[in-house]
């Protein structure tokens, strides 16, 4: 999507793309310092002047945002202008700055449609970093973590990371980084995005977030390990993994593609996003032509957040040899686009398993959703979140977020992926107990499918 950075409004890049941007050159050696996780606080005083008066004109700019961009021209047959009149009254009238929040995502709520809402400032602070910089997420320590019964888990760590040289292992539980308790950033969060449909992304995202840092800076973070015991590691992080890549008016992303065979009869391919396809392209193309001959392929898209929609239609020519079939139709308010499916001369004819979780999102349910409706593809994890159309973050007048949507998007078979998600054929979401047990049991299922008679 193109963003433009002019005046009070900036444009930053979507929550779709929070785990994969970050701006700062690598550097050497560990710092003294350590990653700040500061909880912003919240405003409960009364509204001055210059507050209303900024309210007012966020309300102007999401109404007309509407009025302009929503992809139903029609606005889902509602007399905008009337609500407009309606709650911008309400929000003149609002003493706190919950109020006024409160009141224009009720304005929103009238649409009946996901991922339209108002973020407060502190939570839009706590996904993204101060005021949507990236500078300070070029640096990684190899773990990947989700929210798994309202608790932050260890559910990978790379190898070779300072994450594995620690020690550390799937399944620990997360209790606090650089002495910030984890479940304080989460209330928070829970606290400011209460009946908001983005919610466990956005909890997730801010986990991803806070495991960030500069490369050298040193996160310490406690745990609980797979014996019950509170320990502590001080990780140096390092240069995120991958290649760096720019794309439109996005801070700078980290793309990789990883492939390697499961036991000689299965290839295994992950990739970060779907950026950079001069290089991930070709990269992708020689695995599946290495591959040909297994008896099946797993594209593991787990935290993936999209990216360009045109590579998830390439990546799925090698597996679909009918002519005419499509990942899915997006339609705005100008246009219709069919995401057209072209056959590669020879296409696999193994088993293809596709494994997401709740942080793969935009081009990864194109492609897990697009394949699985045509019947090319197996789908296993869980759910996605649902974040499938063209979704657009603004900062407003007054500090908070604006999130909105620009288009609508069907799967082949009309399945709608907004604000659903891509529902797994074999839905597998590990809890502590799986993960200390067998590590990925996600890629156990799909190895056990694949192989199955």
């Amino acid at each position: 999507m193109k963003m433009k950075l002019s005046g009070w409004k900036r444009n930053v890049a979507a929550l779709l793309l929070f785990s994969a941007v970050a701006s700062a050159l690598p550097l050497s050696g560990c710092h003294r310092g350590t990653v700040s996780t500061e909880d912003p606080g919240l405003k409960r005083d009364p509204l001055t002047e210059k507050e209303r008066e900024l309210n007012l004109e966020s309300f102007d700019y999401i109404w007309n945002t509407i009025r302009k961009k929503f992809w139903d021209p029609q606005i889902m047959g509602l007399d905008w202008k009337e609500i407009g009149e309606r709650y911008r009254t309400q929000v003149s009238e609002a003493e706190y700055m919950s109020e006024a929040r409160e009141t224009m995502n009720e304005m929103l709520s009238e649409l009946g449609q996901s991922h339209f809402g108002v973020i407060p400032r502190e939570a839009y602070t706590d996904i993204t970093g101060s005021e949507g910089s990236s500078s300070s997420s070029s640096g990684e320590a190899g773990i990947t973590a989700r929210i798994r019964g309202g608790k932050p888990l260890v559910v990978s760590v790379r190898e070779g990371s300072p994450a594995e040289e620690a020690g550390i292992k799937p399944g620990w539980e997360i209790l606090s980084i650089n002495g910030r308790a984890a479940a304080d950033r989460l209330s928070s969060l829970r606290e400011n995005l209460a009946g908001k449909p983005f919610l466990n992304y956005s909890l997730n995202a801010s986990l991803l977030h806070s495991l960030a840092g500069s490369p050298g800076d040193t996160l310490k973070i406690r745990f609980i390990d797979g014996s019950g015991n509170e320990l502590e590691r001080a990780l140096c992080l390092e240069a995120r993994k991958g290649r760096s890549s720019r794309f439109g008016y996005l801070p700078e992303i980290y793309v990789w593609l990883d492939y390697s065979e499961i036991e000689n009869d299965i290839g295994y391919i992950a990739f970060s996003s779907f950026f950079d396809p001069m290089h991930l392209m070709p990269k992708f193309n020689r695995a599946i032509s290495e591959f040909m001959n297994k008896k099946g392929i797993i594209i593991d898209i787990r935290g993936n957040p999209g990216g360009i929609g045109g590579m998830a239609m390439g990546m799925s020519g090698w597996f679909v040899s009918e002519r005419g079939r499509y990942l899915g139709k997006l339609s705005t308010r100008d246009s219709e686009l069919k995401l057209i499916i072209n056959p590669r001369p020879e296409t696999y004819q193994g088993r293809v398993a596709v494994l997401v979780d709740e942080m793969s999102t935009s081009a990864s349910e194109f492609l897990a959703g697009g394949l699985q409706s045509i019947g090319a593809a197996k789908v296993f994890g869980t759910r996605t979140p649902g974040a499938a159309l063209p979704s657009v973050i603004d900062q407003l007048p007054n500090g908070d977020a604006f999130q909105y949507v620009i288009g609508n998007y069907t799967a082949e078979d009309g399945t709608r992926l907004e604000g659903n998600g891509v529902i797994p054929d074999y839905e597998i979401t590990p809890g502590r107990s799986e993960l200390l047990e067998s590590g990925d049991p996600v890629i156990g299922a799909a190895v056990d499918w694949i192989r199955e008679e």
